[in-house]
């Protein structure tokens, strides 16, 4: 019975599909038709879509389209990047010709607001966002996706990461400043409706030796657009961690009609900037300085000084510039390649790409393979569903350049005497001996030599990272304007690394300089799958329009990984843990999953496009914390005036006039710690002869989320159609902060998780647009954003001071704010170092009990600054971003500006040259003493640099090939482009032959790169 009954159903449900698939056709017509610009050329590629049906078509080569319309009436719009949009209402017509008109200025004008389907106009928009399109991506050059936005988004910063100039490490993103102590401070990633893994803390996944961000596992050809989130009316829907912003990336789709194909390659070459290499003593300079701090440290001669030459170390003729022997010229080359087409019911897009760098780090090299499809099917009139299918490939080789390759003594030959042999081992004079003559002579002794040039020969550190995706949907349209969605997307990432420090160097020897070999593997994995039961609404009664989405969603994160290593090995050959000495070898692994259930709402009214109102909330429950305090909500409300649209509204100079506001709250459990505490169990930890654990994090069962809770308010004015203006005032409050706070020892760790403190940013952006000049064959457009943000702890636990040494957290001061003792300078009567005590008086002696809040690492504004200039097929875009205001603590010149305590072992940044040698002397620096103990290289304001720079970050000149000429060739489009990426940097303290911000603020030297891009459609 129950058999017969399910045939039954199955031939009634393919009944009904059929009925309805006739009915359908019997009540369609063709429409054909051209698409023209307004210099009468067809528009290749343009998009049609029926609003009734939904379905949708492509212009071929000649302009010309076909399309099924109901047969009573239709609305057709007709769209293409660049143009403005064009609707007509057909009822009789079967022939159509379609001018667009060029809109090359629209930048923000259609915004995405997020991965529940909902797509609004910038001007129906209440909540604070700004989208990043297309045609604005393609002019500009980068390896990955977080690259691209630098200095496009108002309130966006881009920290680039200081461990490796690679493309697969990690940067720092923050919208609208830190939002967290502890926690993460990273906005929401989304990618197609799936949360991208980040990390806990920080937008991280570790690999071996280096990080890896999982952005730059997307190629950046086949993303659509890019949609920045901020306040709680644009995030609230998204609760849980959205307390940062959320930025939504929305990768390309196929679409109906003959198949286009794309193909670009881009080849590039990079070289290091000059500029921003730090600066150090050549040999002689180095020897200057070595003497004279000998010499200084108590000796009376320089017959026993170190460095004297000898038969097998001539030091006074050597000049080695470690820097030219481990950084050179790189490449690039990216290959993109696409086909997009389909039928009425569906649509497909096929991409795969190709990228390779060369980095200016000699040996170094990262590649990254993408192949992804998205197929969209009309399955019935009222079904439709969607499969998007990726996959990344990365095989990389990246030798891990130390920041202290700039130490290196220029005195030393990286090789021996015969010129290939990598040296381990200089020559030195120790002290004194007594010969068999009894004369006392010079103690000659081996000096370890840590050649960085052997490292990277001999030693290898190879990563592998695999990427996959799935995103699998179906809708059903229950009514017009209402329809349910069933959402699944995976993510699935594997990260393999494997190192080998070889016996032939210090990297692989004991203490004793015997060769043992080091070898390590490692291993993680993260599986996001997220599922998404959602309802969405949007109709329009009259003057009033009403939109709505509900829904479920449940994610789960789980984390995984294993390491081994191992020392003891008979040779280089084998490189494998399980050859290794038994006794040496060493194993751990770790595991976790999260699990989150969430419930969420939007709701939002206009009336006539005048008066909007949007409310939004989200419940969210979350497996990292405790049954007392699992749920959290979240819920905002924002409203909108278009003072424009209203009947007394009559400057005719002012197209557009709008106010909008917002209040809600969200919030942030993203942290590397669980409300039920962790253990390590390791060989390290051994009880009666058994393994043993330790606790790693206590638990605390009351800890909950970070609750942050944020205003919003804009004005945004459009003069003439040309000059787009908006400025925002926004307050953002993190109360409960996730605080690691000290406790007893007694209940097993020193630090605990707990749920203290509040802290404020507050600022206002400002984002303009312009359309300078527009004439039938050239325009000049400008985009400009400026950022201010200010940051202040409110509240913290019984008031206590938190931090390191010379970055505290303190109530009533800025988070990034530094704790230094005030540098005094040098006596010019004997070259000792002065400071400042805490009132302000000068001392000779350094104590950090001298402190005091001084400076702070955050700008004053930041922003981008962005100029295009169109003539006939000819575009150049320029590319500037800026940061002013705001300080660097270098921990390189602190470590290295050391006035002679290190200096046999260490080479000198060039300000060493400027230091005290006789009385009278007006130096820079103290006296030069070997070993020098006046704990003048202590941190102090001395070694505060001004951390204002403007960047040219690139500039890309295209020219677009005539379409007459492309037809000719059997083209739909030709484009050849000259791109320069991270092409100079400004800094206003900058002194010739000197260091400043630009040669300390990355850690390496700036990677400038010239291209030239060929792309072609058919």
């Amino acid at each position: 019975m129950r058999r017969f009954l399910y045939h039954l159903l199955i031939i009634i449900l393919l009944l009904s599909v059929n009925q309805s698939v006739e009915a359908q056709e019997a009540g369609v017509r063709k429409v054909t038709g051209v698409v023209i610009d307004t210099e009468r050329s067809p528009v290749v590629g343009a998009s049609i879509l029926v609003q009734e049906t939904k379905k949708g078509t492509v212009t071929d080569m000649d302009g010309k389209f076909t399309i099924s319309v109901p047969a009573d009436k239709a609305t057709l719009v007709f769209s293409f990047i660049g143009m403005e949009s064009e609707t007509i209402i057909v009822t009789k017509q079967t022939d159509l010709k379609v001018v667009l008109k060029n809109n090359d200025h629209q930048i923000g004008e259609v915004v995405v607001q997020g991965a529940y389907g909902t797509i609004q106009k910038r001007s129906d928009m209440v909540g604070s966002a700004f989208q990043v399109g297309s045609k604005e991506l393609k002019y500009l050059p980068a390896g990955r996706v977080d690259d691209m936005l630098d200095g496009l988004i108002p309130g966006m910063r881009i920290e680039p990461n200081t461990d490796s100039p690679s493309v697969r490490t990690r940067n720092n993103v923050r919208i609208r400043g830190d939002g967290s102590l502890n926690a993460s401070s990273e906005p929401m990633w989304i990618v197609d409706g799936v949360p991208v893994y980040t990390g806990t803390a920080t937008n991280i996944i570790e690999g071996m030796n280096t990080s890896i961000s999982p952005l730059s596992f997307l190629n950046p050809d086949d993303i659509e657009s890019i949609t920045v989130l901020k306040d709680a009316s644009a995030t609230a829907i998204y609760g849980v961690n959205a307390s940062n912003g959320v930025i939504l990336i929305t990768t390309k789709k196929g679409h109906s009609g003959k198949t286009v194909l794309n193909a670009t390659v881009q080849y590039g070459v990079s070289f290091l900037n000059e500029s921003t290499r730090f600066k150090t003593t050549n040999s002689s300079q180095y020897l200057e300085l070595a003497r004279e701090a000998w010499l200084n440290g108590g000796e009376k001669n320089l017959d026993y000084f170190p460095y004297t030459d000898n038969p097998h170390d001539s030091y006074s003729t050597t000049n080695t510039n470690w820097h030219d022997l481990l950084f050179g010229n790189g490449q690039t080359l990216q290959v993109n390649v696409s086909a997009s087409g389909g039928s009425e019911r569906m649509s497909n897009r096929l991409s795969a790409s190709y990228y390779q760098e060369d980095q200016i780090e000699k040996g170094n090299r990262q590649q990254r393979i993408t192949l992804r499809s998205v197929t969209n099917v009309q399955i019935h009139p009222k079904f439709s569903s969607s499969v998007t299918l990726g996959v990344s490939y990365n095989p990389n080789n990246l030798f891990a350049v130390s920041k202290s390759y700039y130490q290196l003594l220029p005195i030393f030959s990286p090789y021996d005497m015969d010129g290939t042999t990598y040296r381990l081992y200089d020559n030195i004079i120790d002290g004194t001996t007594t010969d068999s003559f009894g004369n006392v002579v010079p103690n000659w002794k081996k000096k370890k030599l840590f050649n960085s040039l052997a490292y990277r020969a001999e030693n290898s550190d190879k990563q592998r990272a695999v990427q996959a995706e799935g995103n699998f949907s179906l809708k059903y349209d229950i009514i017009q304007g209402l329809n349910a969605t069933v959402q699944f997307g995976v993510n699935y990432l594997n990260n393999h690394g494997a190192s080998y420090d070889a016996r032939t160097n210090w990297a692989g020897m004991d203490s004793n300089g015997e060769g043992i070999g080091y070898a390590r593997r490692e291993e993680s994995n993260v599986l996001t799958w997220v599922n998404v039961y959602r309802v969405n609404l949007d109709r329009r009664f009259g003057k009033h329009g009403v939109n709505s989405v509900v829904g479920i969603e449940l994610k789960n994160v789980s984390r995984d990984s294993h390491s081994a290593s191992g020392s003891g090995f008979m040779n280089d050959f084998i490189q494998e843990v399980g050859y290794a000495e038994q006794d040496s070898r060493l194993g751990s692994s770790s595991s976790d999953i999260t699990r989150n259930l969430s419930y969420f709402f939007s709701a939002g009214y206009n009336w006539a496009s005048r008066y909007y109102l949007t409310v939004s909330g989200r419940r969210d429950g979350s497996s990292d914390f405790g049954k007392f305090a699992r749920w959290a909500n979240s819920a905002s409300i924002g409203a909108s005036w278009n003072i424009h649209n209203e009947p007394f509204y009559s400057w005719d100079f002012m197209d557009v006039l709008k106010l909008k506001g917002s209040y809600g709250n969200m919030n942030n459990s993203r942290s590397s710690v669980s409300a039920k505490g962790a253990y390590n169990y390791s060989d390290s930890y051994f009880y009666d002869n058994r393994l043993g654990a330790v606790m790693s994090e206590p638990p605390n069962p009351g800890l909950t989320w970070e609750t942050t809770y944020k205003t919003n308010v804009s004005i945004r004015a459009r003069f003439l159609e040309r000059f787009d203006m908006e400025l925002e005032y926004y307050r953002n409050v993190t109360e409960n902060m996730l605080s690691k706070l000290g406790v007893s020892r007694a209940v097993g760790s020193t630090r605990i998780y707990r749920n203290a403190g509040s802290m404020r940013n507050q600022g206002v952006e400002f984002n303009m647009n312009t359309v300078n000049i527009r004439m039938k064959d050239f325009e000049w457009t400008t985009d400009f954003n400026i950022a201010h943000n200010k940051n202040k702890i409110l509240e913290l636990y019984s008031d206590t001071e938190v931090g390191r040494i010379t970055n505290v957290w303190r109530k009533g001061e800025d988070k990034n704010v530094y704790y230094l003792v005030r540098w005094a300078g040098v006596d010019p009567r004997d070259g000792s170092p002065l400071w400042y005590d805490k009132n302000g008086n000068i001392t000779r002696s350094f104590s950090y009990d001298n402190r005091v809040p001084y400076k702070t690492s955050s700008p004053t504004v930041y922003g981008g600054f962005h100029n295009t200039f169109r003539w006939k097929d000819l575009l150049l875009r320029v590319n500037m971003t800026y940061s002013i205001g705001g300080y660097l603590l270098s921990s390189f010149m602190s470590g290295s500006l050391d006035d002679g305590r290190s200096v046999l072992s260490y080479n000198q940044p060039i300000e060493a040259l400027d230091r005290w040698q006789n009385p009278g002397d007006l130096a820079v620096n103290p006296k030069f003493v070997n070993n020098n103990p006046s704990k003048s290289s202590m941190y102090s304001t001395r070694y505060l640099y001004k951390a204002t720079y403007f960047e040219l970050k690139n500039i890309v000149l295209t020219y677009n090939l005539p379409k007459s000429i492309c037809k000719k060739m059997n083209m739909s489009g030709c484009t050849l482009s000259l791109i320069g990426d991270n092409v100079a940097i400004f800094t206003p303290d900058q002194k010739k032959g000197k260091n400043s911000y630009k040669t300390l603020m990355n850690g390496f030297p700036m990677t400038t790169t010239y291209s030239v891009s060929l792309g072609v459609s058919f």
